[in-house]
């Protein structure tokens, strides 16, 4: 299903090729939002929930884990990172990784809470993220009529 966001949301005018923050309820579809838009760009690879054990040992091991990844793509890579906001130095992390790949590599960042009200504080992000809260459905979008 197509939502509004996808004809805007990664425009490089409208985001000036800054980390996008998605935040919103739970259960909306923020996630498979980002995962269907990685699979249309043969990216699903580039897809890393930090819920997942096994992400945050990848990145503890090695923070430039995504030289790598990013080196074989054809295209300006998407990096999606799904509830990093739960690791204790998320935004030390994001800043270092956009700082290092901004220029071959867009991200996108999928939160609930914790990520809305990050927006509302001032830290050393600001300047380098676009924020946009996903609302559920619309009567439009449900309907198929965008």
């Amino acid at each position: 299903m197509d939502r509004v966001q996808s004809t805007y949301l990664f425009d490089p005018e409208v985001n000036a090729e800054k980390m996008i923050f998605l935040s919103g309820p739970r259960q909306i579809g923020k996630t498979t939002f980002v995962l269907q838009k990685l699979e249309s760009l043969g990216q699903e690879h580039l897809y890393y929930n930090w819920d997942d054990p096994y992400v945050r040992r990848e990145y503890t091991r090695n923070p430039h884990f995504l030289k790598a990844k990013i080196a074989g793509e054809k295209q300006r890579a998407l990096i999606a990172f799904d509830e990093i906001h739960k690791h204790k130095q998320w935004k030390d992390i994001l800043k270092g990784l956009y700082d290092l790949h901004h220029h071959e590599a867009q991200f996108i960042v999928t939160g609930s809470a914790r990520l809305d009200y990050f927006r509302q504080s001032g830290d050393s992000l600001v300047g380098r993220y676009f924020s946009y809260r996903m609302l559920p459905l619309g009567l439009s979008e449900a309907m198929g009529n965008m």
